[in-house]
């Protein structure tokens, strides 16, 4: 071989075992260099290090990833300036178009990560495009700053945004603030309006863990300093197992009817260098302490009457289990960060 061309072509042959993300880099470089005959200085440096990466079955190939790097690309070499690191945004005949340089995480992330992503790839063209809604310009203006230095819009665009920029809100979703001294819920709607009616706002266990439980969020500024206050007002929350003592004194000023023990936690064996209870007797001891009844996962099947004001301890974020799938008013992650013994 003689050319970086010649590399990349070897590469999109199928003799090189490449990364679907690699893959992709190479294909669009190439059609980049049939279109334009051109390859941008970052291209150019990470194609390089494509080399290296791939050196082991470069190598079973016959050929030694020093001499390829210092080969010549035949076409021109331009310096990366931002219109080739930027994501651009257009908008033509009614439709979004997104064009942005090879970002892989940001690749994953638009794939993967977005709800309701109108966006489809367009491969011949190599542009992302989605017909053009205020939810679409929403999903590109939030997830391209992210992963590119700069986002340039189309004039039409900026023109939109600047307009939308009146109605920015600090908050969208129904949450507890403090204004000036005052708390009250903000972003309320009718429906919220109705639960809180009767509701004496204060800064208590109680309080947040009630508003928790309809979905209304506390302003982390108001819990970031208390983590007691925190404990409370997250309907999905975690602690370490060895604040159980403590967990469990705030369990009781929730005022629940019990705990459920999810099924890790019920078999489980003893957790920890030199410890010899088991998770489930750590927890039930503290419970027991502050008169807080337990039930095991399964327990259901035994006639046991469980309500939402039942809380649920797990060892994984997963927010359901088979035996109560919606049936408690708080989730508990209790995570182990006592060093274990390796025999």
């Amino acid at each position: 071989m003689n050319t970086k061309e010649q590399i990349l072509y070897f590469f999109l042959q199928g003799t090189i075992n490449l990364s679907q993300y690699d893959y992709k880099f190479m294909s669009n470089l190439r059609t980049m260099i049939s279109n334009d005959n051109r390859v941008t200085s970052n291209q150019a440096t990470l194609f390089d290090n494509l080399i290296s990466k791939y050196q082991k079955q470069l190598a079973k190939a016959g050929y030694d990833k020093q001499t390829l790097k210092t080969l010549p690309w035949k076409a021109t070499i331009v310096e990366s300036t931002t219109e080739h690191t930027s994501a651009r945004v257009s908008l033509f005949d009614n439709e979004l178009k997104i064009r942005v340089p090879f970002n892989k995480s940001f690749i994953s992330h638009f794939r993967e990560n977005v709800v309701d992503n109108p966006f489809t790839w367009d491969k011949e063209s190599k542009y992302y495009r989605a017909y053009f809604t205020t939810n679409a310009l929403k999903i590109a203006s939030k997830s391209l700053p992210k992963y590119f230095p700069t986002v340039t819009y189309h004039d039409d665009l900026v023109d939109i945004m600047n307009e939308l920029k009146k109605y920015e809100a600090p908050v969208w979703d129904p949450m507890l603030i403090d204004n000036n001294g005052h708390l009250m819920i903000a972003a309320t709607n009718p429906i919220i309006d109705n639960i809180v009616k009767d509701m004496n706002l204060q800064l208590n266990m109680k309080t947040l863990h009630t508003l928790s439980r309809h979905g209304i969020k506390t302003d982390t500024k108001i819990t970031d300093t208390d983590i007691k206050l925190k404990f409370a007002a997250e309907y999905v929350t975690e602690v370490d197992l060895d604040n159980m003592e403590q967990v469990a004194a705030w369990v009781k000023e929730l005022e629940c009817d019990g705990v459920i023990l999810g099924r890790g936690i019920i078999y489980g064996k003893p957790y920890g260098l030199g410890e010899t209870a088991t998770m489930k007797e750590i927890i039930t001891t503290n419970l027991a302490k502050h008169d807080v009844p337990c039930i095991a996962s399964h327990s259901s099947q035994e006639g046991a009457t469980v309500n939402r004001n039942y809380l649920l301890m797990q060892l994984t974020s997963m927010t359901t289990t088979p035996a109560f799938p919606s049936n408690t008013s708080k989730i508990i992650i209790v995570k182990n960060s006592r060093p274990i013994e390796v025999k």
